[in-house]
């Protein structure tokens, strides 16, 4: 996409005249809004379409998170009916998106995520959006792989894997 597209984007995005949305929210509630239109194409309009959303850690712990070792991430998603998404406007859509992410993106959030982890580290965690029955389509991950730094450099890419 052009920049002058994303701004064009991000201005629909923000429309609702109650905060600006994020290029990044702006472009995962397009991405949202249209799996949900293909799969209401495909005939599945009351299947739940979900967008999850992978927050870095460290970026919100600052110099706290400077004693371990790794990442923290956490992953908050939304869901709705691909019906009801293709039917909302493109600023309530991106609403939803910034709704995902409230509470989330704080130093507070992520230090209790810290505490959660170290007391349950031994038992084996995956995330909800990822448990997939076979009613369920496929959800859609946003995944800022610019923005991680596992302590040894930033990565260039990054995958998701799921068996089925």
């Amino acid at each position: 996409m052009k920049a002058k597209d994303i701004r064009l984007l991000q201005a629909r995005a923000s429309s609702n005249g109650q905060h600006r949305t994020t290029k990044f929210k702006s472009f995962a509630a397009l991405l949202w809004q249209t799996l949900a239109a293909k799969l209401e194409f495909a005939g599945k309009p009351t299947k739940k379409s979900r967008l999850g959303i992978v927050v870095d850690g460290p970026s919100r712990l600052g110099p706290s998170m400077s004693g371990y070792f790794g990442n923290v991430l956490a992953m908050p998603f939304k869901e709705a009916e691909a019906s009801e998404l293709k039917a909302m406007p493109f600023n309530h859509v991106a609403g939803l998106v910034h709704e995902c992410l409230i509470g989330i993106t704080d130093h507070e959030f992520f230090r209790g995520l810290v505490d959660w982890v170290e007391m349950h580290r031994p038992k084996p965690v995956l995330a909800t959006i990822y448990c997939k029955n076979e009613a369920e389509e496929p959800a859609m991950v946003q995944f800022p792989v610019s923005d991680v730094d596992f302590s040894w450099g930033r990565p260039v890419g990054g995958a998701e894997h799921q068996d089925t």
